[in-house]
């Protein structure tokens, strides 16, 4: 009888461990799909931004789905990108040259704690 219910307390507790992983699993899941989206979004927009949208896949074919990876992008490294005027790469290396340097300074006010000012 107390075999039987050890066993059950067991069952009853794996189940739980097993609903709890997937639960986890899911909900990471969620939120890194939440967490594409808005880089997504965001990268959408500076490309709009910069009258790059025509180029957007071309950014997501060398695997640039974020401002962070836009940054270290050099256009010449790229497949996706040959077959582009000099007009247009420059356009394009102008435009990231640019991100890096808002990157810099959102970097610089942070270490500051001037956060406040990086909307201006």
């Amino acid at each position: 009888m107390a075999d039987n219910l050890f066993q059950n307390h067991f069952r009853l507790f794996l189940a739980f461990c097993i609903f709890f992983v997937v639960w986890l699993a899911v909900k990471s899941l969620g939120d890194e799909q939440k967490k594409q989206k808005h880089y997504h979004s965001e990268l959408s927009k500076w490309l709009e931004k910069h009258h790059l949208s025509e180029y957007t896949d071309k950014f997501y074919t060398a695997g640039i789905k974020s401002l962070d990876e836009c940054v270290s992008l050099n256009v010449k490294d790229h497949a996706s990108f040959t077959g582009l005027s000099s007009h247009e790469l420059d356009k394009i290396k102008n435009a990231v040259a640019l991100l890096d340097e808002e990157k810099q300074l959102e970097t610089w006010l942070q270490k500051r704690g001037l956060t406040n000012y990086l909307s201006r």
